[in-house]
C-alpha cells in the first residue's frame, strides 16, 4: 500500500525498520523535521534561501535531462556557479561526501526508493539496531586488495 501525505510530502508505504522499531518498544518521532527550515533566517536571508532552493533544483534538473558522461554529480555544477559551494555542503550532509564521490546512477537510484519521511527514533537508531537478535552476517571494514 503507497500514499502520499499531502501535510508532509511523505510517501506512505511500509518501512521495515519503523515495524521493527515500534515492535521493540521504540517511539518513532514521525513530526517533520525542522532541518528544513531556517531558523529565524539568520545568517540566510529568504531570498538567499530561494536562490539556493533553485540552485538545487536546477543541479538535479541537469543530472537528470543531460546527465555527464562521467556520471559524477560534480561534473554536473555549473562552471564557477554561484551555489557550488552551498551544493557540496549539502551533498556533505545528505550523502556523506562531496560531489565528486557520487554517481549520478546512485544518486537517483536511492531517491527512487527514498520514501521522503525522516522519522527519527529518539532513543537512536544504534539503539535499535543494538537490540536486534544477532545476525549470521558480520560486518567488517573493506579490504581494498579483495574484490567483491
Amino acid at each position: 500500500m503507497l500514499s502520499i501525505s499531502a501535510a508532509d510530502g511523505c510517501i506512505r508505504r511500509p518501512q521495515p525498520w519503523t515495524r521493527i522499531a515500534e515492535a521493540a518498544g521504540f517511539t518513532i518521532d514521525r513530526r517533520t523535521p525542522a532541518w528544513g527550515r531556517q531558523y529565524r533566517d539568520l545568517s540566510f536571508s529568504q531570498a538567499e534561501q530561494a536562490a539556493a532552493t533553485r540552485a538545487f533544483a536546477d543541479w538535479r534538473r541537469r543530472m537528470a535531462k543531460t546527465p555527464p558522461a562521467s556520471d559524477c554529480a560534480a561534473d554536473a555544477l555549473e562552471p564557477d556557479g554561484e551555489w557550488n559551494a552551498y551544493l557540496q555542503a549539502m551533498s556533505g550532509f545528505l550523502m556523506g561526501a562531496g560531489l565528486e564521490r557520487i554517481s549520478i546512477t546512485d544518486y537517483f537510484a536511492y531517491d527512487v526508493a527514498s520514501t521522503g519521511c525522516n522519522w527519527r527514533a529518539p532513543a537512536g537508531y544504534g539503539s535499535l539496531v543494538r537490540r536486534q537478535p544477532a545476525s549470521p552476517y558480520r560486518l567488517a571494514p573493506l579490504d581494498p586488495g579483495r574484490v567483491n
